[in-house]
Formats: C-alpha cells, structure tokens, sequence
C-alpha cells in the first residue's frame, strides 16, 4: 500500500482525484485499519522473528551474484523462469503511457536490477541469508505486463515490436547454446510473435481467443519444462514419500504399539531417522527434534550453552535428541529410542526391547528403565550461578529445581575431575596446549584413565572444545569410542556458532578421540563420571508420589495424591501464554531448569489445571474487533 501510495507522487494518473495531503490521511487510515484487522498475524510474526535464534558466524554476502545457470530469470533458472513477452514490453515506449503499465514496469525493472545482488535477496528474508523468497512478486508484475502487452499491443508499429523482442530472444538463444538445453516451450516463442504481428496488422473476431490460448499452452509447458528438468529431484512423491527414510507402514506400526505402553500423555519418543525430517509429525509422535526456521530461541540456549548438549549437526533451524544422555532423557520423559542397528551410542540405562527391519535397513528400540513421571513435586532449589558442568545441571534437575530467581537452599557436590589421574598419548597427532594437528584421518589422542573407572561408573561426560581450523571447507568429525559428533565446514553458510560440547560415552578405562587430518582447536576441559544414583533416586521418590499426569486436548490436568508440598516441576516448555489454576483458582507458573515449568503445590491440593493462550491473545481480538466497526461506521458515514 506505501509503495502505491508514493507511486502516485511520481507517476500521475488521469482519473486520480485526491490530493497529495488526502492521500497520505488516506495511507495513514489504511496502514491503521490494516495494523488493526491484521495485528493478530503481524503482532506474532514479529514476536517470533524476534524470539527466533538464527545467529550466523558465514554472514558474509557477496555484492554481486555469481553467473550460474540457477540466476537466469529466463531461461532454465532454478528460482523463477519469467516470460520473454514481459521483457519485450519494458523495450516499448509507447506503453509506459499506460499508468498501470508503468507502475508494473518500474517494480519489474527494479526487481530485475535488485536481483544481481545477494543483498536484495537478505533484504526479503529478514536480512538473513540470501534466499530468493521474492521472485513470486516478480511473477505477478510480469504476468501483468504480459497481459497488458497483449490488451494494448495496438498502440504500437511491427517495427517498436520486433526491435524489442530481439533483447530478449537473443538473450533466451545464448542461453540455449550455453546451458546445452533444449526445453519445448522454445516453440511458442515464433507462434506468440506471429500472432501478435496479426494483431497489430491484421485484427480479426478470434484472434483474442486464439492468442489466449497459446497463451495458456505457453505457460502450461513452462511449468512442465521447469517441473521435470529443473526441480523434479527436489520434489517428492509417492515413492519418495513410501521410502523407510521417511515414512513407512513399518515403522508407524511400531511407534503406535510404543505409545499404547506409554504412562501418562506427555511421554516422548526419541528417532532421528532422517534427520532433516520432522518425523515426530508424519508419525505422529510427541519427539525430541524439529526443523524449522522460526521456534523459540531458549531452546537452542538449553543445548548449546546451558547443557551443553552435542546435537547430531550444527545447523540453523535445528535441534535433535538429547544426545543420549540417560539423565536428560528421563527429565523430558523419553520411555523409547529407536536406533539403527548398527549405531553403538544409545541411552544408559535403557534396554533393548524390539528389533525391526524396515525396507534394507535394520533397526533397534530402547526402553527407558527409569522413567520419571511427567509432573513430580521436589523441594531442592539450586542456583545456577554455582553450577559448573553439564552433570551438575543434571543432578540438580533431578533433585529439585534450577533457577536465578530464589536462593540456593542446596549444593550439589562437583563430581571428580577424572582428566586429572589421566595418560594422554598423541597417535598420528600432535598437540601444543592450543592446537591439535591431526597427520592421518583417525588420528588424534587416546586417555588412559584409572583401572576402576568402568567399574565404578556407567557413563562418562568429556566436556571439550573442538573445532577445525582448516581446512575450512571439510565437513569433519569428533569422534570419542562410539560418540561421532558430526559437524559442519566452517565456510557452510547455515553453520550454527561454535560452543563447548559434550562428548558422553560408556564408562571405560581407555578413551580414544579421533578426527579427521586438519589442524583444530582443542581443549579438553575435564572428564566426570556418572553411575546414575542419582537418577535412581529421584526415580523411586517421584513416583512414590503417584501424581497422575493427563492430557484433555484443550488442557492438561495434574491429579495430586501423595504429593508433599514443594515446587510442581513438569517437562512442559515454560511460555508466557501458560495459565494454571489449583482446584479453581488462579496460580502462577514459572520457568526453571532453563526450559521447564514449575508450579508451586501446597500438600492438600488435589487437581491442577494447565492452559495456554496466545500472548496478547484478548488485546488482539478486541483490536480486531475495533477495527472493523471503525471500518464499518466509515463505510456508512462517508458512503464508501
């Protein structure tokens, strides 16, 4: 609307007749009654976008795009495939006497000079990569000109039409001969030309109608040319679709017969396979793994600096599992983890139930034997400020409550620092204090740790720094026994902000970290054991409680039995929108352990009740509300 209302400035028009001070009230009235009808939508869309965690360390935009065969606009191009008719009416002159001609033209040729740089392109994905999102109003612009090429092509001469199409059609030939392509709609191109010369020469009664509907054949052939040559390996389909990798009878056969077994209604299920699939969706699952561009960026916080969690990639739009990492597991309520066969890295604590094969690939399915219940009631609160490493987090989770906002009324004691008692050998590496230089794919360090380490822990948490120096466009791997932590080039454009990992693995005696040849980064920060009586505590304890967790659709309901008073602690991910009431009356929720919410419960309650409503939620409707009948009242008073 303000890019018509300033063509008006700039482009007069015959039969406009306001002013240029009643056409800016009138901009500033339907940016208002727009901002009102619409608010709901815009008010929720900035909000995510400002939530939204998209931090890139590769920000770095070329000025000028590269001359690839995916740029061309008309011919064979990757993004949009534009008619040789609009190019040709930009080249007429005697058009541009047409106000809706000139003011299609001018965002077209805008839109076309925009297009040779990459900041364009950020410019309309929120000043993000570039990523072409805008060529569908290039499409609408030149549908426009094509169609007023046709409507007016009367006003002129055989000559102003033949000398502009040459541009465009010596442009379409080069391509050809460049791109080694042939594509079947090349042959509307010599019939268009005919038929418009007719029109401009010789008009008769069907000659509107013949060039409709070549026309239509025209852009139904560009759209099948483009379909099967340019984007058909992108584009899935029922065999696609019916592959093990994404969705299958199979599988979904499997996970059903998982949740009839589940305990309450927030219980989840943790399968990666494929990772760049939000399989919990196809499934229909409660899972541990989404991708998307827009979600709440305290989730990303929770892996990456607060917990430290390795995620199979470290890619934008992304998170995935807990790293199989048992204690997590139990605080998010994953009962089941379905693996491939021959993936070595599953939960401890967690046993083999069910082993399936599913098209050529076999798999393997983990149950949790300690499964805390979704909503337990604990007493312990731990500041987070005097937590240092992820196995401490975890065991204050499990035995009470993070948060910045009480005191401490617990300490939780530092686990021993195992890296201390440790050899460390260098194998087809070196390393001096900062830098390791691996000679050989594999190689890398082995660590001898003391003799009773596997007997006296389950699991042990190597926390690291590990990122390539060069070469800078491998992707590369870190490697610790049966832990592969894949991760991204350095130059990959979606590649997430390097932070301490990590790295947890079966208790052993002898470590062995490996890497591909390059030269790294590395610090190895300390090593802890983890023989889970912790875990097993906090297990027995919740569910001595017997509180009973339910899901009613619109709502949660939290049946307490035995419960004694203390903090509510459920794996719900804490949202302003939350609302909670115990038996009838309004109680407040707060965040804790980062990500979860927590309820305070006195012993003599007996039925908590969880809802959620959009922030800003009323505050929109009624600005809805105004809008409309400000609009409607308008309309009547002014009879518009």
């Amino acid at each position: 609307m303000s890019c018509y209302s300033l063509s008006l400035l700039f482009f007069s028009y015959s039969v406009f007749l306001l002013s240029v001070q009643q056409l800016f009230l009138c901009l500033l009235l339907c940016i208002a009654f727009g901002f009102l009808l619409g608010n709901f939508g815009f008010v929720h869309g900035v909000l995510s976008y400002i939530n939204n965690d998209r931090s890139l360390i590769n920000n770095h935009v070329d000025a000028i795009i590269p001359f690839k065969k995916q740029y061309n606009m008309l011919y064979g191009g990757f993004y949009i495939t534009i008619s040789f008719l609009s190019i040709t009416a930009l080249f007429l002159k005697p058009l541009y006497k047409k106000y809706y001609f000139k003011l299609l033209a001018t965002f077209t040729i805008l839109s076309l000079i925009g297009s040779f740089s990459p900041y364009f392109d950020s410019f309309f994905n929120g000043f993000s990569m570039p990523e072409r999102r805008w060529v569908y109003a290039l499409a609408l612009s030149t549908a426009g000109l094509t169609a007023m090429l046709v409507q007016h092509i009367q006003m002129i001469t055989v000559k102003q039409f033949l000398l502009a199409s040459v541009p465009p059609i010596l442009f379409i030939t080069i391509s050809a001969f460049w791109q080694q392509s042939f594509y079947s709609w090349l042959i509307f191109i010599p019939i268009m030309l005919v038929l418009l010369l007719f029109k401009i020469k010789h008009p008769f009664k069907y000659l509107n109608i013949a060039i409709c509907c070549v026309l239509i054949a025209y852009q139904f052939t560009l759209i099948q040319n483009y379909q099967d040559k340019v984007i058909k390996k992108y584009t899935p389909n029922i065999k696609t679709v019916s592959k093990s990798n994404i969705y299958s009878q199979q599988t979904s056969s499997k996970i059903q017969k998982l949740k009839e077994n589940q305990i309450d209604d927030l219980r989840r299920i943790d399968m990666l396979r494929p990772l760049s699939i939000n399989s919990a969706m196809y499934y229909n699952f409660n899972g541990t793994k989404l991708y998307s561009s827009i979600y709440d960026a305290e989730i990303l916080k929770f892996y990456e600096k607060d917990l430290l969690v390795s995620m199979p990639r470290n890619s934008n739009s992304y998170y995935a599992s807990f790293s199989e990492r048992a204690n997590l597991n139990s605080l998010f309520n994953v009962d089941y983890t379905i693996k491939a066969k021959d993936d070595l890295h599953y939960p401890a604590l967690s046993k083999r139930i069910d082993s399936f094969k599913d098209q050529d690939e076999y798999f393997h399915i983990y149950e949790n034997t300690e499964k805390l219940p979704s909503a337990r009631v604990v007493n312990n609160i731990y500041n987070d400020t005097h937590l240092d490493s992820p196995l401490e987090k975890e065991h204050a989770m499990l035995n009470g409550i993070i948060t910045n906002d009480k005191k401490s009324n617990k300490q939780i004691k530092p686990p021993n620092d195992l890296l201390k008692s440790a050899n460390i050998s260098y194998n087809n590496a070196s390393y001096n204090g900062k830098r390791l230089t691996v000679n050989k794919n594999g190689g890398g360090l082995t660590i001898d740790l003391p003799k009773n380490t596997a007997e006296k822990y389950k699991t042990l948490y190597l926390m690291m720094d590990a990122k390539i120096i060069k070469p800078r466009d491998m992707n590369y791997y870190i490697s610790t026994n049966e832990n592969k932590i894949f991760r991204y080039r350095l130059n990959y454009r979606y590649i997430r902000p390097h932070h301490t990992t990590t790295a947890n693995i079966k208790s052993t005696n002898t470590v062995h970290i490996k890497f591909k040849k390059g030269t790294y980064h590395f610090n190895l920060k300390n090593i802890q054991g983890e023989d889970y009586s912790t875990l097993k505590n906090a297990t027995k304890d919740a569910q001595s409680q017997n509180i009973k967790f339910h899901n009613k659709h619109t709502h949660y309901e939290i049946d307490l039995n035995k419960n004694p008073s203390g903090n509510l602690v459920m794996p719900i991910i804490y949202n302003k929108g939350l609302k909670a009431s115990i038996d009838g009356k309004p109680v407040k929720i707060n965040k804790v352990n980062y990500l979860m919410s927590n309820i305070k419960v006195d012993k003599n309650d007996k039925k908590v009740k969880i809802t959620y409503e959009t922030p800003f939620f009323k505050t929109s409707i009624c600005g809805m509300l105004i809008g409309l009948i400000l609009l409607v009242w308008l309309r009547k008073k002014y009879k518009l």
